[in-house]
């Protein structure tokens, strides 16, 4: 559903405990990031909107930690505008469970990591209570950091602050776009990327002990970058890109979902999920994140910019069966 403009390709995850889910990209007129939280029971129109100060010529990534009983924290990655720099802040939410009336009021502190940089937009997304990044180094590897930990005290910015990121892992791979990111309960990390053969890759990340394994080359091909989810209750990933429909580097794509059948105690894939042809199509990527309706039930909330039009995009995907 057509809910705004936007000049970048969307990011969006879920706030559960809200329940929300927070959008970000970038201006439609400016470089200048945006901001919304839009109720679950109401996808269909942005909430109130925050622009930051801050600007980007890549689309920014949103990750959310909620670790009881510490406050709700939501984080936001950018790359600089003009620059390779790697910026990764906190900002504000505001309001009331009451009304649903949360919305993002300012950037609290950002940081911008020294000696780090970047071709693209960098990808974040919640590790317990420290944020995992993911970014593409001027060579083109995949690079992947954590910061330090940010709930130990009584979990604020000014009492745990995003101070920085280390323990970094470069992986073999590389690729000319940013990545998708995801955490499991059991099974560490996954990033999912399309390397130079346009191809949808995927691999299994080991924070604990730092390691790529577990790499999966899919016959799926996009000329974007994928994005992944995590389905808690069912331990499952899901994946999202935008394919390849017609030739030429102008070409949209229709959007694409794809769900695990089931992993293997390696883990590897099963080799075999349930695959969702979307009929609404773009020319960037897509993002994804999972949320839970009125009734308890998992559903999957789905961003994307329009093709050759800046329409921002944002719905409730219908998925029948099999169960997230």
């Amino acid at each position: 559903m057509l809910i705004g403009q936007t000049s970048s390709a969307p990011s969006i995850v879920s706030l559960p405990d809200l329940p929300a889910i927070a959008i970000a990209y970038r201006d439609v007129n400016s470089n200048h990031i945006q901001v919304s939280v839009t109720p679950t029971i109401n996808l269909g129109a942005l909430g109130q909107l925050f622009t930051s100060n801050q600007t980007t010529d890549c689309n920014p990534s949103l990750a959310y930690m909620d670790s009881p009983p510490y406050p709700r924290r939501l984080f936001i990655a950018w790359k600089g505008d003009g620059n390779t720099g790697i910026n990764v802040g906190e900002l504000q939410l505001n309001g009331s469970l009451t009304g649903n009336t949360f919305f993002v009021s300012q950037m609290l502190n950002f940081i911008v990591l020294p000696k780090e940089e970047t071709i693209t937009s960098p990808t974040i997304t919640a590790y317990g209570d420290q944020i995992m990044l993911a970014f593409i180094g001027l060579q083109g590897n995949i690079n992947i950091m954590l910061s330090n930990h940010l709930n130990v005290n009584t979990g604020t910015y000014l009492t745990d602050p995003l101070i920085g990121f280390s323990n970094k892992f470069v992986f073999n791979d590389r690729t000319r776009l940013p990545v998708g990111l995801a955490v499991t309960k059991s099974r560490g990390a996954y990033v999912a990327w399309s390397d130079g053969g346009d191809a949808l890759n995927m691999a299994q990340y080991d924070p604990t002990n730092p390691s790529a394994k577990a790499k999966v080359i899919s016959v799926q091909r996009t000329w974007c970058a994928p994005a992944l989810t995590y389905v808690g209750s069912t331990d499952r990933l899901l994946v999202a890109w935008t394919g390849i429909w017609t030739t030429g580097a102008n070409g949209s794509g229709n959007l694409n979902i794809w769900r695990e059948n089931g992993w293997s105690p390696n883990p590897l894939p099963a080799g075999v999920g349930f695959h969702l042809f979307l009929s609404d199509n773009s020319q960037t990527s897509p993002s994804i994140c999972v949320y839970q309706d009125i009734q308890g039930i998992d559903q999957i909330a789905l961003a994307w910019k329009g093709s050759n039009n800046p329409g921002l995009n944002l719905e409730s995907v219908f998925w029948t069966w099999p169960p997230l």
